[in-house]
């Protein structure tokens, strides 16, 4: 379980991260980031676990932030 509450923080992480970068938009209503296909790239690059949320809601994320 440890291991599980471990990963979904880091995958916050990549997220909360991500959306401070410029030009990254995010869409509340679906709790996903929205970006340009050339940002997708170097969004991924500088935080590789934020790939699973390029077509993916990350609903917990408000759950999370506390």
């Amino acid at each position: 379980m440890q291991d599980k509450d471990k990963e979904l923080k880091s995958h916050y992480k990549a997220v909360r991260d991500s959306r401070k970068e410029t030009g990254v938009g995010w869409n509340d209503s679906l709790c996903m980031i929205v970006a340009e296909p050339e940002l997708w790239e170097k969004l991924i690059l500088a935080h590789p676990k934020v790939a699973k949320y390029q077509k993916k809601p990350f609903p917990l994320y408000y759950s999370l932030e506390a």
